[in-house]
């Protein structure tokens, strides 16, 4: 079920257990063969995933409006990076559960594909100032930089728009790849 396309009486009547999904993520640079959306991308893939796996065990769910917002420093002086910073992030992040939560609302998941740290302190920070509201978590940076995600490929130490990122890009939207072959 999508927030934005209930009505104030679904949104009323709906199961206050329901799991909210809420996908964060900037628009950034990938490489001159990945849109500039790709961790967004990725991550509304797996929100989507997500919902389904929980829909057939029964639990409901509801995807937020999603944010196509973070901070990715590293990268914004190339075009087609936005990088809002952290607080402003946070903020929104906050807010946006936060208000949920006044309707009710007991859980959330926050959706994310980008690892910068300014942007994981940004959700973490959020989730923080929320624990009295609302019940999130955001398990994909944790699982990410525990070690445990991305098995060594390489000694070059790859990150970002790497050969593991190409991958699950041309798993998921292959029509948006370019010429990634040349690479």
């Amino acid at each position: 079920m999508q927030f934005e396309e209930m009505s104030w009486k679904e949104i009323e009547k709906a199961e206050k257990d329901a799991i909210l999904f809420l996908t964060v993520g900037p628009m950034e640079e990938h490489g001159p063969h990945l849109p500039v959306g790709t961790d967004f991308l990725i991550a509304k893939h797996v929100e989507r995933e997500a919902m389904k796996v929980l829909e057939k065990e029964g639990v409901k769910t509801i995807a937020l409006p999603s944010l196509p917002i973070g901070c990715c420093r590293m990268a914004s002086d190339f075009p087609g990076s936005i990088s809002v910073n952290w607080k402003a992030v946070r903020d929104i992040i906050y807010e946006s559960l936060r208000a949920v939560s006044k309707m009710g609302f007991r859980y959330a998941i926050i959706c994310n594909f980008h690892m910068d740290p300014h942007h994981i302190k940004a959700i973490y920070s959020a989730m923080d100032k929320l624990k009295k509201d609302i019940t999130v978590c955001e398990p994909f940076s944790a699982y990410h930089y525990s070690g445990n995600l991305w098995p060594p490929i390489d000694e070059d130490g790859e990150v970002h728009a790497d050969m593991k990122e190409t991958s699950i890009a041309l798993a998921l939207f292959p029509e948006l790849v370019k010429e990634w072959e040349k690479l």
